[in-house]
């Protein structure tokens, strides 16, 4: 069983996904409030259908354009009607207020990018950010929408675990687009930060305590990534599981003993084995269900990331995902072209280059090819390094609003991680930038500031 590509997909088989797609997304609406955020937020998980109904249609992406612009226009409405909480989050609002200045100055003005591209690239922060507030309002003023909204999340989860499936039996095969409801069959990044966020909305409504159902929820979470082929998840999500499970999770503080880390040990270790056995890249066989073995997936993990094979060598700058923070680093520190560092080179530089400088090495300063790019390189070539910081600088003081600091760590330690050394969809993806600050919003209906489990009471 070999990766799918786009290019060998069929139109039956596209439109056989999308309509149940859609059919899942519609059964989804039918059984959510139908009023106040949660129509917006499952249709922020429909962009999958918008992008493939947009390039198999028109063969363009005005139709995506479309669905962004009704996403960004119908979040400033529901902030608007919110208006009166804007008082709990004056911080947040007013470092992600100087990054919007900041980023429309320096694309349109400065760098002169076109205005549509400017404002889809602001969209990604604005809408999910005024969607917390309208949902922050929502769940203050009415205690019963939480579990509503918990049930919202839990059902959306569930649907990209479902699509996952469905991947399988119309494919027959793993490829990289198709995340759920999320992408169309040309995106997949959001198949590493999807099973990782999932497993925080997990950690809310669960405290981590295991039976059969949240067993397969896990692993389902984990096929998701697996079904995209994606290698980081593989590593990335056990290592989560059982951090969030010993290190936050309130219930195994308490009871710590040989009857649980037996049978936690099981889970962890059989996703790793799953994991490696069914992603090509990480056995000698190169193919689905090859051979265990630790020893090559490590290798070529690190040669991947790093450019260091097996006869050992030095961490090549610009070679792979570490290799590109580290140019990225020596290139601040270099201080040889100060407006370049401080403003980037425009939008329009990363956003319109060429697939045929996909390895120009030149184009990118040094990186020598765009699938080393993380979010925070890519992200420092379009806005610079005060772009950056402003970024950062709302995230921090948004995430200050969870109380229980244990959790507020971990899970922004989870979304730097996305944003320094993977593709940053936590934060770039609406859906997913929308689904991390629920997880901040809720955080303090499921644990408070001592740690302890509360939700149960919220229901």
């Amino acid at each position: 069983m070999s990766q799918v590509f786009f290019h060998q997909i069929s139109l039956s088989q596209v439109i056989l996904y999308n309509i149940i797609c859609l059919v899942g997304l519609l059964y989804i609406y039918w059984k959510s409030p139908k009023t106040g955020v949660a129509p917006l937020i499952i249709f922020m998980f429909s962009g999958g259908l918008f992008s493939d109904f947009s390039s198999y249609t028109f063969g363009s992406n005005e139709l995506l354009n479309i669905y962004k612009s009704i996403v960004f226009i119908w979040s400033i409405l529901l902030f608007l009607i919110n208006l009166k909480s804007t008082n709990s989050f004056k911080k947040p609002l007013l470092f992600l207020s100087l990054f919007v200045v900041y980023f429309f100055a320096v694309s349109f003005l400065f760098h002169h990018d076109n205005l549509p591209l400017v404002l889809s690239q602001l969209s990604k922060y604005i809408s999910p950010s005024f969607l917390t507030i309208a949902l922050y309002e929502e769940t203050r003023r009415d205690s019963s929408r939480q579990i509503k909204l918990y049930s919202l999340f839990q059902r959306l989860i569930l649907l990209q675990i479902l699509m996952a499936i469905v991947k399988l039996l119309v494919l027959g095969s793993f490829m990289e687009g198709w995340v759920g409801t999320i992408t169309g069959v040309r995106g997949g990044g959001a198949g590493t930060s999807l099973p990782l966020l999932g497993l925080f909305w997990l950690l809310l409504v669960s405290n981590m305590k295991i039976n059969t159902k949240r067993i397969f929820f896990a692993i389902g979470l984990l096929f998701i990534g697996i079904m995209t082929g994606k290698r980081a998840v593989i590593i990335l999500f056990p290592l989560l599981y059982i951090f969030l499970l010993l290190f936050v999770s309130s219930y195994y503080k308490k009871v710590r003993n040989i009857q649980y880390i037996i049978p936690i040990s099981i889970i962890v270790v059989g996703m790793f084995y799953l994991g490696l056995r069914l992603t090509p890249s990480f056995n000698p066989e190169n193919k689905v269900w090859g051979s265990f073995d630790v020893k090559y997936a490590y290798d070529y993990t690190l040669e991947y990331s790093t450019g260091i094979d097996e006869s050992g060598g030095d961490l090549q700058e610009g070679v792979g995902r570490v290799g590109g923070v580290l140019l990225f680093w020596n290139d601040i520190k270099s201080g040889v072209d100060i407006d370049r560092i401080l403003f980037g080179l425009g939008n329009e530089y990363m956003a319109y280059a060429d697939k045929a400088d996909y390895s120009n090495a030149d184009y990118y300063l040094g990186v020598t090819s765009r699938g080393s790019i993380t979010g925070i390189v890519y992200m420092y070539f379009s806005v610079g390094l005060i772009g950056i910081i402003l970024l950062l600088l709302y995230l921090f003081s948004l995430y200050s609003i969870i109380e229980y600091k244990r959790l507020r760590y971990f899970l922004l330690f989870t979304v730097l991680f996305d944003f320094v050394f993977y593709n940053a969809q936590m934060i770039f993806s609406i859906p997913m930038f929308a689904f991390q600050l629920f997880i901040v919003i809720m955080a303090n209906y499921s644990f408070d500031k001592q740690g302890r489990f509360i939700f149960n009471s919220c229901r």
